[in-house]
């Protein structure tokens, strides 16, 4: 995610076009990079991004597990850790949005004209475009101007083997394959939805925590 992690700053895709309601669970906001060109975003903020980190929802923070470098506890200012960004490439920058775009590598007028328009809703004070609250619509005016550069990355198969209450791996019948155990997220059957809930810390470990336990009572058992 570069500097800003998941913040609710404006996103537009490769082609410079914004694509979605950044205030989002990160599950969600995946779903609409899955939907966007090459499934690749850029974000996009002004040289006020510092006084705005404060302001973004523990929801588009997701809690605040995966914040990014701007995560206060790191100990760096958001300044110092943007320069470190740009100097590790995952961040572009640029004295104009014409600049910006070449950094970017997107086209100059649809990111103009994507900026204009999300500072036209931010002037009115309400998205008409994709929906994020009235407050995180902040208009992007004074340069220098930042694009972070964001791409998916394969986190989790989610729904893995199918498996029983002992956590043996089971066929295409349903029947448990004797001596083969599946737990954490090579295990299925157990997020309700196609989804990755991470706002809870800790839950991949806590579930092979635990799931191991399960297996190793029920090998012990035999």
């Amino acid at each position: 995610g570069g500097a800003c992690g998941t913040y609710a700053f404006m996103r537009v895709n490769k082609d410079g076009k914004r694509f979605c309601n950044e205030d989002a669970p990160l599950p969600g906001i995946t779903n609409a990079y899955m939907t966007s060109p090459g499934h690749v975003d850029w974000t996009v903020m002004d040289a006020d991004f510092a006084s705005e980190l404060d302001k973004m929802t523990l929801l588009s923070q997701y809690s605040g597990s995966t914040s990014g470098p701007f995560d206060p506890t790191l100990g760096y200012t958001p300044a110092e850790q943007m320069e470190m960004c740009l100097e590790s490439g995952t961040s572009v920058t640029g004295n104009t949005l014409e600049e910006l775009a070449e950094a970017m590598g997107v086209p100059a007028g649809n990111l103009a004209a994507a900026v204009a328009r999300y500072n036209e809703l931010a002037e009115k004070g309400i998205d008409e475009d994709m929906g994020k609250p009235a407050q995180f619509l902040k208009a992007i005016k004074q340069p220098p101007f930042y694009g972070i550069h964001r791409h998916i990355g394969l986190s989790t198969i989610i729904h893995g083997v199918n498996v029983n209450k002992d956590m043996q791996a089971l066929n295409a019948d349903g029947e448990p394959i004797e001596g083969l155990y599946a737990i954490g997220n090579c295990a299925g059957n157990f997020f309700g939805s196609p989804d990755y809930p991470m706002t809870v810390p800790g839950l991949s470990l806590g579930r092979c925590h635990t799931q191991g336990y399960v297996v190793g009572r029920a090998v012990a058992s035999k």
